[in-house]
């Protein structure tokens, strides 16, 4: 993990988005690759809607961080059927827990046409895991679709989040994306 880690180059404190961050403090050579525990809450209704498979193919990546999130994904992926409306939030938790280890979440929503989902994703750790979390979320919105998606980290004081939401909305389709950030070493999460 190391090596393939190692090809790739951090950004620093130069770059205008990396400016006012502690990206210089990160060291990713302390970190072996790891998973998150994943624990989905949803309606009985709902559960055919999640899965850990998806054909949708990921962006191109913008930055090492996406670009390991790409190589490495724990993929959970939502798709919503045209005209299907998900009545309860389906509750995603992530859970990591050991020391040492970088984990990568990646999050697909998918919301056909005139379909409506609200999609509650969570991050927790233990107060002593000093460990990285990596997630990306995708949300798709087709045409009238409605989806909102709320992120909230509860991670302990000595694990860093460096997390990106990316989303696209086709016509009259309507999208909230909201985050909290409660916990963390160091949490960054961009649009």
């Amino acid at each position: 993990m190391n090596t393939q880690m190692n090809a790739l180059t951090l950004p620093t404190v130069d770059e205008e988005i990396w400016r006012y961050s502690r990206i210089g403090e990160l060291n990713l050579d302390q970190f072996e690759l790891g998973k998150v525990t994943t624990k989905i809450d949803v309606s009985s209704q709902a559960k055919q809607f999640v899965s850990s498979q998806t054909n949708i193919a990921p962006r191109n990546a913008t930055d090492i961080f996406e670009e390991l999130n790409v190589r490495h994904a724990q993929l959970t992926a939502i798709s919503i059927a045209k005209n299907q409306v998900v009545a309860e939030p389906i509750v995603i938790t992530h859970s990591l827990d050991e020391s040492g280890v970088v984990a990568y979440p990646r999050l697909v929503i998918e919301a056909h046409e005139n379909s409506e989902v609200t999609v509650v994703e969570r991050f927790i750790s233990s107060a002593n895991a000093k460990s990285l979390i990596v997630p990306v979320v995708d949300v798709r919105a087709a045409q009238s679709a409605r989806v909102t998606y709320v992120a909230i980290n509860e991670l302990g004081a000595s694990t860093w989040q460096i997390g990106y939401q990316q989303a696209v909305g086709q016509r009259d389709s309507m999208m909230k994306l909201f985050t909290v950030a409660l916990g963390g070493d160091y949490a960054r999460m961009r649009a």
